[in-house]
């Protein structure tokens, strides 16, 4: 037969195939359960409202992939023995937050994990920030002359493509609570949230858990 298949969208060949992609499915489905996703700005929006949880970054390599959907995931960089170091795939240096996300959204409702044909609006996610190098030190300085968990900032967009950088400008002082850190957590899984227990170094923790698994 003429033409080519495109192998990133082929998915194999008789019943025995669908049920190992719907297995795959499956698993992909419960991942995406108990992750948090990243803080991403869209070009023209302006002034973003965010919250840092942690005051420094957890600092870590990682490899941009290509899905088979022709979307791209990010996968932390294991250091020896990498199977995507091996093939050629160059990592990058990043820097991690555990940030809180002051936009509203428009998402569809649920009702024992059953869509109710409703929607709501819902603001204040827990994210991960994740940035590079020059983000990093640009947060370096923000972090040692105001401290980057005493305050809301409002972050905006600058540049495009590999060279995109983020301008965070601060708002008026105020820390948040133990309390309102708790009920902020209380949106991820239980296993991770109740591993909180007051402290920086808790969030750290979660952060860690987040990148390195």
């Amino acid at each position: 037969m003429k033409g080519e298949i495109n192998m990133s969208v082929f998915r194999g060949r008789g019943f025995k195939a669908h049920q190992e992609e719907q297995q795959r499915r499956e698993k992909e489905k419960e991942k995406r359960k108990g992750r948090v996703w990243r803080f991403f700005l869209q070009d023209g929006e302006e002034d973003v409202p965010i919250r840092f949880l942690t005051e420094e970054p957890i600092l870590f390599y990682e490899h941009t992939i290509k899905t088979p959907d022709g979307k791209y995931d990010h996968v932390t960089c294991m250091g020896d023995d990498c199977e995507y170091c091996e093939r050629g795939n160059r990592p990058s240096y990043k820097g991690a937050w555990l940030v809180v996300d002051g936009r509203e959204i428009e998402v569809e409702e649920k009702k024992d994990g059953k869509p109710t044909g409703k929607t709501k609006i819902i603001k204040d996610r827990v994210k991960l920030y994740v940035r590079g190098s020059t983000d990093i030190a640009k947060l370096d300085r923000l972090s040692r002359k105001w401290g980057l968990t005493t305050r809301p900032w409002f972050a905006n967009k600058t540049g495009s493509g590999t060279s995109t950088s983020y301008e965070l400008d601060r708002g008026e002082p105020s820390e948040l609570t133990v309390k309102e850190i708790q009920q902020l957590l209380s949106q991820l899984p239980e296993e991770v949230s109740n591993h909180y227990d007051g402290t920086m170094e808790s969030l750290y923790d979660i952060v860690e858990y987040y990148i390195f698994g």
